[in-house]
């Protein structure tokens, strides 16, 4: 099986072979997005001067600048961000940052321009999801600049690859397809939290794309689908604490809900948390402690196999807030990595020259082994470079 490791990212800087040189060369790229579409297409969005879209078809050996391509590209009508399918890997959405947006349905190899009638220039935020199995349809999630503290949005559905809108709900502070579809869920399924704040906020379904909707959790501020569990972030006003209502029944109409327990209790209080992985069964939850944003280390908690009862797992896992320097090998069950801060601190951390320690485990967090150890600034390497 060929390798599908195509890159070299060191600062700004990506390895890639042109369709016009024969041998490896540098290009100064800032990378902005990375995409696998069709077998073997890859798809890099880059950040210069205006961003550029690069295609390569034979899984990273060459590489072309499509900005040809693409109808109506300019410096100032330009890519924002690049939508693959998840029902169709051929099909491939590049939004734009103004009024045109292109498709293709080939993996790539011609493109479609085509005029939203959401025009996204004129919001602040813009979150799109694709249905997991109805190649065609979309939903988006749009703001504009608020004075409030919760940035609430607008969602949209759109049946023909994102070229017509209609409103689904307003005040909404999360949307997406879950497991619409799965099971015995109807594939029109759509889930939202709606609210003015986290005092009246609820996790709801629609089935007839906002029309009627039935009000699944109160107090929801937040709902995350994983292959194995749907987890709720809810707010318990008599207790005054935040805790997680996990459930494994999913592609179901019928779910019952777990209360999480975490080796000082149920409560998160103030602890930032990050759901990052449920690819074996079990479910590993990043907790920061009660640092938030300020924080630069967290430590990683592990499941039962219906996420009910965590035990602690990993300590002192590196953060850039929200992200966990924490991977699963996709490729190997049970295979992930670490680093952790060998030199945490409470209070007005200063990441700048942290050490960090790169683990490895094998049996699905099992045992940690020391791979090797790195002294990074954080503010000039992503987690994700880390990682890699």
């Amino acid at each position: 099986m060929a390798a599908r490791v195509l890159l070299l990212a060191i600062g700004l800087q990506l390895l890639l072979r042109c369709s016009a040189q024969t041998a490896w060369a540098p290009i100064q790229l800032n990378v902005a997005q990375f995409k696998w579409i069709g077998s073997n297409v890859a798809m890099v969005l880059s950040r210069q001067a205006f961003p550029q879209v690069w295609l390569s078809g034979n899984g990273g050996l060459n590489w072309t600048n499509i900005a040809t391509q693409l109808p109506g590209y300019s410096n100032t009508t330009y890519a924002s961000n690049i939508h693959e399918n998840p029902a169709n890997p051929n099909y491939v959405y590049i939004q734009g940052q103004s009024a045109t947006s292109w498709v293709s349905t080939d993996a790539g190899t011609t493109w479609q321009a085509i005029t939203p009638t959401l025009n996204y220039a004129t919001y602040n935020t813009i979150l799109m999801e694709w249905h997991p199995l109805q190649a065609s349809q979309v939903l988006a999630c749009v703001n504009t600049p608020s004075n409030g503290p919760y940035p609430l949005m607008t969602a949209y559905y759109s049946s023909d690859f994102g070229t017509t809108f209609s409103q689904v709900a307003t005040n909404v502070f999360q949307c997406g397809w879950g497991d619409a579809g799965l099971g015995t869920v109807p594939m029109s399924r759509i889930y939202l939290i709606q609210g003015t704040d986290p005092t009246n906020f609820v996790f709801v379904h629609t089935d007839d794309f906002g029309k009627t909707f039935v009000t699944d959790q109160s107090l929801c501020f937040q709902f995350v689908f994983m292959p194995n569990h749907l987890i709720l972030g809810v707010y318990v006003p008599q207790d005054d604490e935040i805790v997680l209502r996990i459930t494994t029944d999913l592609n179901t109409t019928s779910r019952t809900f777990y209360e999480a327990s975490f080796p000082w209790g149920d409560e998160l209080d103030n602890n930032g948390y990050s759901i990052l992985d449920d690819s074996t069964g079990a479910l590993f939850v990043g907790v920061n402690h009660g640092h938030m944003v300020n924080s630069h280390w967290g430590n990683i908690y592990h499941s039962d196999s219906l996420a009910f009862r965590f035990s602690f797992n990993f300590p002192y896992v590196a953060i850039e807030w929200p992200f966990f320097d924490f991977e699963h090998l996709h490729s190997l069950d049970g295979v992930y990595l670490a680093n952790m801060v060998t030199k945490p601190t409470n209070t007005n951390p200063n990441p700048t020259n942290d050490e960090i320690v790169s683990y490895m485990s094998f049996n699905n967090g099992a045992y940690w082994l020391l791979s090797l150890v790195l002294s990074i600034a954080q503010q000039s390497l992503s987690p994700a470079a880390r990682i890699a």
